[in-house]
Formats: C-alpha cells, structure tokens, sequence
C-alpha cells in the first residue's frame, strides 16, 4: 500500500488505544482512518459482505469459549459513521455469529442452547433470536451466505474413547420455518476440540467438505432437488489428519488445508462432483492458511514467522509474495484485493494489512498496535477488528 503519507506524529491518545493513524483514503486505494464500532470489547468480529453491519460477541475475554451477548452496529454512509451498538435480543450466553451476505440475518451458536438465528428488522433493530437447532454438544457450525442452510456436527458427550461426531445439514422451509435436521454422515471424532478444523461449507450452499470417521477428506455436493451425492474421498488419511485449516471457495470449486505436520497448503479442485488430483500451494511449513472468497488467493504464516500470498492467474499459482512478519499462529484474513492480518508476538498482537491493486501487493500498513480478532468485508472495502489495548473496535473503510 502506498503509505508514504502516514502521519509522522501519532497522538498520545491513539497510542493508549494501540491506533496508527492513517492517511485519507484515496480511490479506495489506502485506508480511512479507524473509527469506533463500539466503546466495548467483543470477540469474533464480522461484517456483511458489503461493510454495513457488524456483528460480535460482547466479552472482555479473548478465549473462542468465552460466551456473552452478540451485538451490532449499523454504518451510515452519510455520516460515516457507526450507530452506537445494540444487543440481539435472545442472544445471551453465545460462542460464536455469521451474518448473511446482505447481514440481514445472524446465526449465533450458544454453548448451552444450540443455534439460533435472528432477522434484522430496520438497520440496527433485530428480532429476537429464534432456536433452529437445540442441542448442548453441537459445534463446527456454519451457515450459507443465504443464511438458508446450516450445516453442523453433533459431538455427544465428551466420553473416552471419543466417539465420532454426528453431521447434519437443515435447510428452511419456504415457509420461514426450519425442519428437523438430517444427518450426512460421521465426523473426526478429534474434531471436537477446537485448535482442528473439521468442516468447511461453500459460501454458496453448494458444496461441504469435511474429515469422516476413516479420517478422511471427503466431499459432497448439492442436487437440484436439494439431497446431496454420495460423498468422494479427496484424501484418505491413515489417522487422524489434525486439520489447522479447511477452507472452501465461495463456489465450493477449490478446497485448501493445512496439517499440524506441515505438509504445506494442500489444494484440490472441484469439477461436477469430480475432484482432481491434490497439489501443493507450497510447501512451506505452515502455522495457518486461508483463501479468498474466489479462490484467487491463499495465504499463509510459515515457521519462518513470514506472511506469504499466492494469486492463482486461471493456468498456474504465480510467484511467491513475503509481505511482511507475522509472530506465531496469526489470524488471517484475505479477499480478492485485500489482506489483513495479525502479528503475534510475546508483546501482544498488532494488526496489518495490504491491498492487491496494478497486479502487485502493495506495501503493508500497521493500523493497530493491539488488534486481535480481525474481519474484512466480502468487497474487501471494510476492516473491523477488536483492540485488546483500550477494549474497543474498531474498522477503516477505502
């Protein structure tokens, strides 16, 4: 990013609050500079695809078990500027939100009561949350970007030996209500603990992957008529995979994951229900991946403590980008033109991020000293995170 024009003076008060001040946008090429989504603190950020609503869940705890309330907040564009946060009524004790493409529904998952989903009803007004599946060991939820289908695993109790996990898929009815689940088949049963990754669901509804209980990497599709194929080994594993990263494409034509063993970014594509030979992205040894939306990008932290991007240019994964640090296991966040992402280290963790614009990357802008829990925008337009230095979040805009 062209950030020759940072402010060389940063306020004592922009310091408490872990900010780096930035330069005015320009074409949507840097950064405005931070506004405040909240005077709160909150974990697991988002913001709908178009950067209008932001969702969290209010906790002054970084643990992905810390519960609380899920709130929002609404932008107006006029005044840029955020509305002051509301809670979603019915949402309390919650792990985890998703928001719809166009953010106008929330799915929260609550350790104690299962999912349950709320409709936004006028800009920052929502409905109350309403239950659509009830369990006590559900987990690894993820919803459509059409916030129509949810697809999930039921763990059961945590007994010894662990018993596989149970996968569901529910789609709502035309009516508005949702139907009892159905069951796709059996999960890793080492999947329950949260440091692996279990499933992954294309933003499209389309396409699930996810590790059975043979341990392998399989696939499945949608029919027309809404069932799903019989599920295509794409890896079969020997024991447990211990999945860092599974992620989908938003068409669900490219799947990526990462092992705890370092085999690198392993990829795969998708054509019909076929899926092709597994290739490497790299063969890096990996703390954590992720790739855009449109399957463009992968990105990665490499044990050389290194932020490394990889664009796909429609024949072949063109030359290796290093953009900068990035400490140990960050968040990573990446779009089709834009990447964030988190420096961890025994400080702390700070927040940085870098636009893909004229086919390069342009140069890395540090916005926060302390961010943590990072989102970006569908449209890559937003970036919100949380500020663990004076509890608030935070986003910029181009």
């Amino acid at each position: 990013m062209k950030n020759a024009r940072f402010l060389a003076v940063v306020s004592a008060a922009s310091l408490s609050a872990g900010l780096l001040a930035l330069a005015p946008a320009q074409a949507g090429a840097t950064w405005s500079g931070p506004s405040e989504v909240s005077s709160k603190f909150g974990r697991t950020v988002v913001v709908s695809d178009g950067g209008r609503v932001a969702a969290w869940v209010r906790t002054n705890k970084t643990s992905s078990s810390a519960s609380g309330p899920i709130r929002t907040a609404w932008y107006l564009k006029k005044k840029k500027k955020w509305t002051s946060s509301a809670p979603i009524p019915g949402a309390s004790e919650s792990t985890n939100v998703q928001l719809s493409n166009d953010g106008n529904a929330a799915l929260i998952e609550s350790g104690t009561t299962g999912y349950l989903m709320s409709v936004r009803d006028t800009k920052n007004t929502w409905l109350t949350a309403q239950s659509i599946v009830s369990g006590m060991d559900l987990g690894s939820g993820v919803m459509s970007g059409d916030a129509k289908t949810l697809v999930y695993v039921d763990w059961g109790p945590d007994d010894y030996p662990t018993p596989a996990g149970k996968l569901y898929f529910v789609t709502q009815n035309a009516d508005g209500t949702w139907p009892a689940p159905t069951m796709l088949g059996t999960a890793n049963p080492e999947g329950r603990y949260g440091y692996q990754s279990v499933l992954a669901f294309s933003k499209d509804g389309s396409t699930l992957v996810w590790v059975d209980s043979t341990y392998a990497l399989v696939g499945t599709t949608r029919n027309p008529d809404g069932t799903w194929t019989a599920p295509t080994i794409i890896k079969q594993y020997g024991s447990d995979p211990d999945l860092r990263t599974l992620a989908l494409s938003a068409d669900g034509s490219r799947v990526i994951w990462t092992r705890s063993s370092s085999d690198g970014v392993l990829t795969s594509t998708r054509s019909g229900t076929a899926w092709a030979t597994i290739s490497n992205v790299t063969v890096d040894e990996t703390y954590t991946a992720a790739m855009s939306p449109n399957g463009l990008n992968v990105a990665w932290a490499n044990t050389d403590n290194q932020m490394v991007i990889r664009r796909w240019d429609g024949a072949a994964w063109k030359k290796v980008k290093v953009l900068g640090s990035t400490g140990y296991y960050p968040s990573i966040v990446v779009q089709d033109k834009t990447l964030a992402w988190t420096y961890t280290g025994y400080k702390g963790s700070s927040l940085r991020s870098a636009i893909y614009k004229g086919g390069k990357w342009t140069s890395v802008v540090k916005h926060s000293s302390t961010g943590f829990s990072p989102t970006v925008s569908y449209d890559g337009k937003t970036l919100g995170w949380s500020a663990t230095g004076n509890k608030r979040i935070y986003c910029v805009k181009r």
